[in-house]
Order: C-alpha cells, then sequence, then structure tokens
C-alpha cells in the first residue's frame, strides 16, 4: 500500500510538473534523468541482486559482504559521476542542459529510489523481509519533495530550482536508511578485493543485462534529443511517466521475491516453482485489464491528465502500456534467474530486446 501511495504522489507532481513547464521545459528536465540513467547502471552494476542473493544463502559473513559492497558502489559511483559530468560537458546541447545534468548527477549518490550508491542500503531491509522501512522513508521523502516542487511552481520558480528540489530532497532520507540499516546488519569495512572480484563477476551478466535494458527503454529519449529537440522528449515522457509508474510497482513487488526465492532454491524446489507460477499470473491478472483500458481510453487519459498539450502523445501511450507489461514479465523471469544463478540467461534476452528497438528506431 506504501509502494502506490509513494508512486502516486509522484505521478500527480510529475503531472502538475509538465502541465507548468510545458513541453520543452519538461523535455530538458526528463532528458537530464535519462541521460543519467545510463551511468547508474555502472554505479548499480547488479550488485544489488548479487548481495541480496549472498546475505540470503548465508554462505559468507553478513557484515564482510556488505561492507565490500558499499565501499564497491560506492568507487563505482564517484567513478560514474565523473564520466558522466565530463561527458555531458562535451556534447552539443544548450549550457542549460548541461547545467541541469551536472546539477540531477550528483543523485547517482544519493538517490534510493533508481539504480544508484544509495541502493546498496536498501538491500539489508529486501534479504530480512523489512521493506516497509523503505517504503516509508520513500514516502515521506515524496510528500516532503512532492509539496516542496508545487509550492516553486505556485511561486513561478525556474527548472533549476525545481531539479534541486528533487536531488538535495533525497539526502535526508538516504542518511535515514543509512542509520536504520546498521541496525540490521552493521557493515565490516575490510577490503577483501577477491570478493570484490567475485561480486563483479557475478553481477557482470545483470550490469550487461542492464545496459540493454537501459537502452531497449531510454534510448529513444537520446535519439529524440538529437532529432526532434526537447519538446519532442516532452511528449513522449508524458506517456513513459505513466507507464513507469507501473514498473516501479511492480519491481517493488518483485524484488522481495529475490531473496526468498535464493532460499527456496536451497530447500524448497517445490515452494519456488509455486512462487514462480503465483507471481506470473497476478502479474499478468493486473497488466493485461490495465493495458486494455489504457488501448481504449489513450485519448481520455492524457486528455484530463496533460491538457489538449500532449495530446499527441497519446499514440505513444498505447504502446508503451504493452512494453510495460512485457517488461514486467521479464524482470520476473530474471529474478528466479538469478536466485538459481543463471543470470547469464537475461543477458541474451535483454541483448535481443535491444537489438530490435534500435532496428526499429532506425
Amino acid at each position: 500500500m506504501g509502494q502506490v501511495l509513494t508512486k502516486l504522489v509522484s505521478l500527480f507532481v510529475m503531472v502538475c510538473l509538465a502541465r507548468y513547464l510545458g513541453q520543452v521545459g519538461f523535455g530538458k528536465f526528463s532528458f537530464a534523468f535519462a541521460y543519467l540513467g545510463f551511468f547508474a547502471i555502472l554505479t548499480d552494476f547488479g550488485l544489488d541482486q548479487i548481495l541480496i542473493r549472498e546475505i540470503a544463502s548465508v554462505e559468507r559473513p553478513p557484515e564482510v559482504l556488505f561492507g565490500n559492497a558499499v565501499l564497491l558502489k560506492l568507487t563505482l559511483a564517484l567513478l560514474s559521476l565523473i564520466l558522466a559530468c565530463s561527458i555531458a560537458l562535451s556534447l552539443d546541447y544548450p549550457l542549460s542542459t548541461k547545467i541541469l545534468v551536472l546539477l540531477a548527477s550528483i543523485s547517482l549518490i544519493f538517490s534510493y529510489q533508481s539504480p544508484s550508491f544509495g541502493n546498496v542500503f536498501t538491500t539489508i531491509f529486501t534479504v530480512n523481509l523489512s521493506r516497509v522501512y523503505v517504503t516509508a522513508i520513500d514516502l515521506v521523502s515524496k510528500v516532503v519533495m512532492g509539496a516542496l516542487t508545487l509550492l516553486f511552481i505556485l511561486l513561478r520558480r525556474t527548472l533549476f530550482e525545481i531539479v534541486a528540489v528533487n536531488v538535495f530532497g533525497l539526502i535526508p532520507g538516504f542518511i535515514a536508511l543509512v542509520y536504520l540499516s546498521n541496525r540490521f546488519i552493521r557493515p565490516k569495512f575490510s577490503l577483501d578485493f577477491g570478493l570484490w572480484k567475485f561480486l563483479l563477476r557475478e553481477s557482470l551478466p545483470i550490469a550487461l543485462s542492464s545496459i540493454f535494458v537501459m537502452v531497449y527503454f531510454r534510448v529513444d529519449v537520446i535519439l529524440l534529443s538529437l532529432w526532434k529537440g526537447e519538446g519532442a522528449i516532452g511528449l513522449y515522457s508524458a506517456s513513459f511517466k505513466l507507464t513507469e509508474a507501473f514498473t516501479i510497482l511492480g519491481s517493488a513487488f518483485i524484488i522481495t521475491l529475490l531473496p526468498l526465492a535464493s532460499r527456496y532454491y536451497k530447500s524448497a524446489r517445490k515452494s519456488m516453482e509455486m512462487a514462480y507460477q503465483v507471481s506470473l499470473k497476478y502479474l499478468l491478472l493486473l497488466m493485461i485489464p490495465v493495458s486494455i483500458g489504457t488501448l481504449f481510453y489513450r485519448h481520455q487519459i492524457i486528455d484530463v491528465l496533460y491538457g489538449g498539450e500532449y495530446a499527441a502523445t497519446s499514440s505513444a501511450l498505447s504502446i508503451l502500456i504493452w512494453a510495460t507489461t512485457f517488461m514486467m514479465l521479464n524482470m520476473t523471469i530474471t529474478t528466479f534467474l538469478i536466485s538459481i544463478y543463471q543470470q547469464k540467461i537475461f543477458t541474451l534476452m535483454a541483448f535481443c530486446l535491444m537489438v530490435a528497438n534500435l532496428t526499429f528506431n532506425f
């Protein structure tokens, strides 16, 4: 329930923001975070899923695992931050867009709502089946940041100031997560490069899959920025944000399956098979009606939420909602593949999806 409320708050604020900024302004806002999404993959590198699996399997001291994962992800996050800023400054984009990207890049460290360094602290709650803490922190953070964003809209503040609120507003929640995670597992910061090598080797297929999936889902924004400009990005992102809400809710449900599946793989294969079948069944029961309803009422949905300025995005919505349905099914399959140490299979699946998307785009 908390995840639903959190996403509804975010969606409401995003709709208000799109109406306030217009197509071009919302396009700049969306491009900044979409661009950083590619570098967030380097920060995450699939380590969170492997960390959950390894702690749940109880084959290594969790304190040592967690401590080394924190140090490794911090190293990757700093590299990502430097790389993202350096490339952004060298690209042929307007100065205002570059400044937004530089500001938003801070989220690679403090965000815990997307692939980032901060996400490593949420894994502890997932392993202990206590994600209620993460949900509570996320909800409070979203409400506060949403209220500030709406206040800035009423005060007619600039896009730069609105992005700053959404970036620096992450810091209190990040601090709370670090503090609370220590109540479950206190990390032991003893460098073990052999363990780093193991974690990187195990997570590499997931990292590659994440790259392929990111290209599949977000390369459209980069291509639009090159071919059509920021107004087109604003139109496309309006639909994408609506469908993304279901992906995030699905991720919250699916991520709780990973520690259970990892334990079942070791001790109860029948229970694992049942969990897999039930997960797919309920996802289909949720998403098929939603996708059909969105297809038939796409024009009304866009008109009510965004207004006439965004009418042209209704066609994109009718396609993206079906892509989201299949993506959620893929996420479920991936979760169980990771739990049985077969993450390489998803890498191949994700690669095929990426190639298909690039082929159709060009």
